[in-house]
């Protein structure tokens, strides 16, 4: 491939048993800007680490879940091959650890970094001179308009300073087993990111506070939703994954100040029922969504289904529906028989 094809751009592998030996081929492609190595798991951080050295155009290396360690070996080991102070890439997507040293790493020499998700890393630490520390390090990437974070205090670990410094520029937010949220935290996503097309909450620990109703029938009100520049006005796409029933306002939040959404999927572990749907729609009348998904409602029957229907005159997918706990597979055959003989233009899954 690297002899016959110098002048790919994009190359993306998937489960493959591809290793450091077929990766320093790789690297002879110097024009190549887009990779994508899914599953490859004999690939080392110092595989990585000589893509990063010797392909001068990547700008996206996909997934890549040793990427802390990568930025490190890259800066702190090679001394034997001249190191490039700035790296093209602008998306990297890390399922591993990464520390605040290798987030000042990535900040410094990456600049146009626009895409990131990481797993933090607080329990490492390691002795460098700087005034910001935590996840506000992201704060110092300027081009940063999408960010994932998984494992971290929305608090405790700045994130709320990554929200108000940069939250003008994000339009995709996602939040994975992040702790320390609550009322004001969703506000502050909802005032701070303006710009949001989508959004992903998933397994956060939500904490209720005393009052937290008052202010959200305060907050939510058909004034406040009728401005301009109400929050979640740009959503487009939302996916949650709610542990419990005390997690309702993560989803009520954005969905009643987001009139245009088009995709909704929910991911619910705790078990709610049809009446779930029913408040669901009395939140947002959802006129704009297209496609909406609810995995494992064991208490959900057909009931739901019809109502969303009702509600909107736009839907063209109803996900997951086979998995809800109170549909018979026969009442689900002659649903779908329905849906054809009324001539909606409805896929049912």
């Amino acid at each position: 491939m690297s002899a016959f094809c110098p002048n790919m751009t994009s190359l993306t592998v998937s489960k493959s048993e591809i290793n450091d030996e077929a990766i320093s081929h790789i690297s002879k492609l110097k024009k190549m800007k887009k990779l994508q190595l899914i599953e490859a798991t004999h690939i080392s951080s110092f595989g990585y680490a000589e893509l990063l050295l010797n392909l001068p155009q990547l700008c996206s290396l996909g997934n890549c879940d040793s990427f802390g360690e990568v930025i490190n070996i890259l800066y702190n080991n090679y001394h034997y091959q001249a190191i490039p102070n700035m790296l093209p890439l602008e998306q990297v997507d890390c399922e591993g650890p990464i520390s605040d040293y290798e987030l000042h790493l990535i900040a410094n020499h990456c600049p146009k970094m626009r895409d990131i998700r990481l797993v933090y890393n607080a329990s490492f630490s390691r002795r460098y001179e700087s005034e910001v520390f935590d996840l506000a390090i992201l704060s110092k990437m300027s081009t940063l308009d999408q960010v994932g974070i998984i494992s971290a205090d929305f608090y405790s670990h700045s994130m709320f300073t990554v929200l108000k410094t940069k939250g003008a520029r994000l339009t995709h937010l996602e939040l994975t087993n992040v702790d320390e949220l609550n009322l004001a935290s969703l506000m502050m996503i909802g005032d701070h990111c303006k710009l949001l097309s989508h959004v992903n909450i998933c397994c956060c620990h939500y904490t209720p506070q005393p009052g937290d109703r008052t202010r959200m029938e305060q907050a939510c009100t058909p004034q406040a939703r009728s401005t301009n520049i109400r929050p979640f006005s740009k959503l487009r796409s939302a996916n949650f994954t709610l542990t419990t029933s005390t997690h309702l306002p993560i989803l009520k939040y954005p969905i009643f100040f987001a009139l245009d959404l088009e995709v909704l999927q929910l991911n619910q572990i705790y078990q709610p029922g049809d009446s779930f749907i029913l408040s669901l729609v009395s939140w947002n009348p959802l006129h704009s969504l297209l496609q909406f998904s609810l995995t494992n409602g064991l208490h959900l029957s057909l009931m739901a289904a019809n109502t969303l229907i009702q509600a909107c005159p736009r839907l063209r997918q109803i996900g997951q529906l086979s998995s809800w706990g109170r549909v018979e597979q026969e009442e689900l055959v002659a649903f779908k028989k329905e849906i054809v003989a009324r001539n909606l233009d409805l896929k049912i899954e």
